[in-house]
């Protein structure tokens, strides 16, 4: 279990689904607790302000946020096939896919469990002999943040869309089940329970993140090569949706290219 640094005030009410903690010197929301008093849970990192990615990559200082690195030549190639490999070696699920604006067909996929992909993505690369930073990333820059933490799989994700008020992946929502209070709630949670602290610097540089992820859950859809998911609102037809990458573009070129890139976090318990 990950040491939290930087704790909230001990005068503070007690921690709830929604509020901001620090982990690990990562500014965070709360997306599960595990007892009343809210002591442990789960904690998910924050995506980087606009400001903040921009001074980084001025720097090239990315802090606590992740920043691809863009493979070449023929690594490109490999990462593929080794993200194909992995898939066919630990497929153990299923999870439905929105594959098309009204479609949805169920697929074989990896766990669901973020933390069990972690410990597959590990021993993966441990038995291949290949280096986790090049062939997978995002999991390598989770595991730089400290002990225990990892990109969230479906499970988590699941977890984090309920703080906007939808209840799961591929079901129908009204609109206005869409919780808006939820980021005046969490800044006003920064001042008040982190204030006495010292902790509200953390989260200068740090942003709820919408609903839009890349998930550590691989699945793979009709005729198209495994991909790191992705968890999206797709507000045109009110769903909340596990779609592949490729479907992902498909909707950029429908929008024009007005979706946001997604978000890469990260989940630790606390």
């Amino acid at each position: 279990m990950c040491t939290v640094m930087g704790t909230l005030s001990t005068t503070a009410q007690t921690r709830k689904v929604g509020d901001p903690i620090v982990k690990d010197g990562v500014p965070c929301v709360i997306i599960q607790v595990y007892d009343e008093a809210g002591n442990h849970g789960l904690a998910m990192s924050l995506s980087p302000t606009k400001k903040a990615l921009k001074a980084a990559k001025k720097t090239g200082e990315m802090k606590w946020f992740y920043s691809p690195k863009k493979l070449k030549g023929s690594d490109t190639g490999l990462q593929q096939e080794y993200l194909t490999e992995y898939y066919n070696y630990m497929k153990c699920d299923s999870l439905k896919i929105q594959t098309s604006g009204v479609s949805t067909t169920t697929q074989p996929s990896t766990s669901h469990s973020g933390k069990e992909n972690m410990k597959n993505v590990i021993d993966y690369c441990n038995e291949k002999g290949i280096e986790m930073e090049m062939y997978f990333p995002e999991y390598a820059w989770a595991q730089s943040l400290g002990e225990g933490w990892f990109i969230p799989g479906v499970d988590e994700l699941e977890l984090y869309i309920k703080l906007w008020g939808y209840e799961e992946f591929g079901k129908k929502m009204p609109l206005k089940n869409f919780n808006k209070t939820i980021i005046k709630d969490f800044k006003k949670a920064i001042t008040t329970l982190l204030g006495d602290s010292g902790d509200a610097i953390y989260f200068k540089d740090g942003a709820l993140p919408g609903i839009n992820f890349i998930s550590s859950t691989i699945a793979k859809t009709k005729n198209v090569s495994p991909a790191i998911l992705l968890a999206v609102t797709l507000h045109m037809q009110n769903y909340c949706v596990a779609v592949s990458q490729s479907f992902f573009n498909w909707l950029q070129v429908k929008s024009r290219g007005t979706l946001p890139n997604p978000h890469i976090c990260a989940v630790c318990e606390f």
